[in-house]
Parts: structure tokens; C-alpha cells; sequence
């Protein structure tokens, strides 16, 4: 599939997870990876933490490398998710319009979809 190099991957995995799952369901990475994976991300008060500060404690890099460890293995489900369900068009027309709507946010433009 292709996507714009611009789109993070945390919104990746909401429009992926929005589509393939259900958005009613839960799509956060934590739900995501354990419906998918079957692992429990830990997610304790080191997410709170002052991730501001010059030198990281071992407990936010481990936490860090927790999050980042299975979205591999993570894309590849939703992907195929999207396939089986023939979304993946509606996927990348869906990453185009958040590189737009992006940008027009931070053009400080109105949001043309807000009501």
C-alpha cells in the first residue's frame, strides 16, 4: 500500500484500526495490540512522566520500546484486515485527506468539515 511518509504512525493505526475493526471497538495502540497480538502493554504512571527532561529514566525508554516493538507485526494484521475487507483504498484516500487536513490546520484554517 502506498502511504505518505507525512503520516504518523499513530494515525496510521487508527484509520487502519477504524476501518479493519470497527471504531466503535477501541483502537488505541494498547487495544490494538492486544486484540491483535495478544499482548498487554504495560501502561502505568511512567506515561505521565516528564518525557521533557534531558536524560530519560530506564523506565520511560523501556516504555517507549514497548510501544514501538509490535507495530511491525501490528501493520501486518491491519493491513491484511483492510485487504480482506477490501478497505484499502478507502485507507490511502483516507492518509491523503490527513496530510490535507493537516496542513490546513496548521495554515490555521477553519476546519471545512467541522458543523
Amino acid at each position: 500500500m502506498g502511504r505518505p511518509a507525512s503520516v504518523n504512525t499513530l494515525h496510521e493505526s487508527r484509520v487502519e484500526a477504524a476501518g479493519a475493526c470497527g471504531a466503535e471497538r477501541g483502537h488505541s495502540l494498547q487495544q490494538l495490540v492486544f486484540r491483535h497480538l495478544g499482548v498487554v502493554l504495560a501502561k502505568g504512571p511512567v506515561r505521565t512522566s516528564d518525557w521533557t527532561a534531558a536524560d530519560l529514566t530506564s523506565e520511560q525508554i523501556d516504555y517507549a520500546v514497548g510501544d514501538v516493538l509490535y507495530l511491525p507485526m501490528l501493520l501486518t494484521v491491519l493491513e491484511g484486515a483492510l485487504r480482506a475487507a477490501e478497505l484499502t483504498r478507502l485507507y490511502d484516500d483516507c492518509c491523503a485527506f490527513l496530510h490535507a487536513h493537516a496542513t490546513l490546520d496548521v495554515g490555521g484554517y477553519p476546519d471545512v468539515f467541522a458543523y
